[in-house]
């Protein structure tokens, strides 16, 4: 018995168990089932660090072998935890919801038995609601009588117009050939197909989206930076946005100053507009009444000079005769963004 628990005999079940996991991360092979193969590489962890942790305590040789026999199963389970944080990480959370919710609803809707009774495909789907194409996604499995507790991912359609009440999505053409009538394919079954694990090439690429995300923002940055550093009223500013409109090449700026009277919004950035390094170019206000009342509505065309570079910009001012209404403003540079000023001034 204590050999049985020996801490070799600890480490090369865990070597075993890791090397069996990384097979199911390297195949088309997985657990019976959605939720194993969810737990299974976090129980793998588990077991490895607590193996590890005894071993280190009562082992008194082989401390560096016993500790790369543990490698298999931690790194594994460390990738597994990696990936399943990152998708739920904004902003891919609300994916990770969905793909949640799809998993709990998956459903088995046909169950075939090859001709020669050795194994059995199961069809299973899952609803995906208005958000994607079709009526949901169809997994296609292959589970072998001599292997109860192991199955095969062969198949598997994003976009499907299969429902829960399908029953015909496959049917077997001897016993290695499965054909999938929604595509009208067959697909064989009697070879292991090797994958790249998804643990490796799924954190891969979110990496390079999060780089391009970075790189896109200091671009926006960039682009952005005429109407970031701008003269802003010492009011209640909310609702501060800026961002590049690609279409008119134009740096756009926008933001409400809450409880403002309009008149003496403008008579502020009149006077700032006035003042080096700023020349003010001209001046239109526009009233409009109805029966909610009056709307104001001002643009400004204003340049700034910075050493020999000059740049145009045209400021919007959106308001009412109520103050408490509080005042739109837009900043566009060089382009103006709203007929506010497009209907006064021709942009450059």
């Amino acid at each position: 018995m204590r050999r049985l628990f020996s801490p070799q005999s600890l480490a090369f079940v865990n070597l075993l168990l890791g090397l069996f996991l990384w097979f199911l991360f390297s195949t088309d092979y997985s657990l019976v089932g959605t939720i194993p193969d969810i737990v299974f590489p976090l129980a793998m962890g588990v077991v490895a660090i607590v193996s590890l942790a005894i071993n280190k305590i009562r082992a008194t040789r082989g401390r560096l072998w016993i500790t790369l026999a543990h490698l298999p199963a931690l790194i594994g389970s460390g990738l597994y935890v990696f990936a399943v944080f990152v998708m739920f990480i904004p902003p891919f959370t609300l994916g990770a919801l969905f793909a949640a919710s799809e998993i709990a609803g998956e459903t088995e809707i046909q169950r075939v038995m090859s001709p020669d009774g050795t194994k059995t495909a199961y069809v299973y789907f899952r609803g995906v609601g208005a958000y994607s194409g079709g009526n949901g996604r169809v997994y296609v499995r292959i589970r072998y009588s001599m292997l109860p507790f192991l199955e095969r991912d062969i198949f598997y359609l994003p976009a499907s117009v299969a429902d829960e009440d399908t029953t015909d999505f496959v049917e077997w053409r001897g016993n290695d050939v499965l054909y999938v009538s929604e595509t009208d394919q067959e697909i064989r079954v009697d070879v292991i197909k090797a994958e790249v694990p998804l643990v490796i090439t799924f954190p891969y690429h979110i990496m390079r989206i999060f780089a391009a995300m970075v790189q896109q923002t200091w671009i926006n940055r960039q682009r952005t930076a005429p109407v970031r550093n701008v003269p802003i009223y010492p009011g209640i500013i909310s609702g501060d946005q800026t961002y590049y409109r690609k279409m008119d090449n134009t740096a756009f700026r926008s933001f409400n100053i809450k409880e403002a009277n309009i008149e003496r919004v403008v008579q502020w950035y009149e006077k700032e507009l006035s003042t080096s390094p700023w020349t003010l170019l001209k001046m239109e206000r526009y009233a409009e009444t109805t029966s909610e009342g009056t709307h104001i509505q001002y643009c400004i065309q204003a340049r700034r000079d910075l050493g020999n570079e000059q740049h145009m910009y045209y400021w919007e001012f959106m308001g009412s005769e109520n103050p408490s209404n509080g005042v739109h403003v837009n900043i566009g540079s060089p382009n103006p963004i709203t007929e506010a000023c497009r209907r006064y001034i021709e942009s450059p």
